[in-house]
């Protein structure tokens, strides 16, 4: 995970499919973490259809900020669209 770069454009990948079940965007990156704003997140995959209460907790938690260690490769995170210029 230490590839990210701030701005970049990020999906946390389902551990099983080739598909994201959260975007972000990197908007702090340090030596020892990266800090993500989640700004999308597969409603089916996180059971929003499954009534309000479900509704209520994704809308409070699946578009929050988290902070990642970036020496931890257990994550399934990937670069979906790199501010750096190619």
């Amino acid at each position: 995970m230490s590839h990210f770069q701030l701005g970049d454009l990020v999906g946390h990948q389902h551990p099983n499919k080739q598909k994201s079940i959260k975007v972000g965007i990197v908007i702090e990156k340090t030596s020892n973490f990266c800090t993500i704003k989640w700004i999308w997140y597969d409603k089916e995959f996180y059971l929003d259809d499954f009534g309000e209460a479900f509704k209520s907790l994704n809308r409070e938690f699946m578009l929050d900020t988290s902070q990642h260690n970036t020496q931890d490769e257990n994550f399934f995170f990937q670069v979906l669209n790199s501010s750096q210029p190619s």
